[in-house]
């Protein structure tokens, strides 16, 4: 019987793509994936029990229903499943500054700057 649990995450950014995973069992090759009336992309049956998907940019603020059809006409829903959300205002969700891999190095680099600094006036 198919049947959906959950999906993770369980929101979003309407400004970017989300990649979500789908939880429940019965899910066949072929399955499609919407939330509301606004289909996923890049869905892959990974197994029974496990759907990747993409939740694509430009939806509508607000809760929707997920439903996942299976080729033979089989439908499982879970309501208010996903929550799409408007980026803060004056803020991207997106890359910014702070953030990546190098991010973590950031704060270390500037305190090695600045004992550079401080070492210099010391010995001047």
């Amino acid at each position: 019987e198919l049947q959906v649990t959950a999906i993770s995450p369980s929101d979003g950014f309407n400004d970017e793509d989300t990649e979500v995973s789908i939880i429940g069992k019965g899910f066949a090759p072929g399955a499609t994936v919407k939330l509301g009336a606004t289909f996923l992309s890049a869905v892959q049956v990974v197994s029974g029990d496990l759907i990747s998907a993409r939740v694509p940019a430009g939806m509508q603020a607000g809760t929707y229903l997920l439903i996942v059809m299976n080729s033979d006409g089989a439908t499982a829903t879970l309501p208010d499943a996903f929550e799409m959300r408007e980026p803060p205002s004056g803020a991207s969700s997106g890359c910014t500054a702070g953030s990546g891999p190098f991010s973590a190095l950031l704060p270390l680099l500037l305190l090695c700057g600045l004992l550079l600094v401080w070492r210099r006036r010391r010995t001047a």
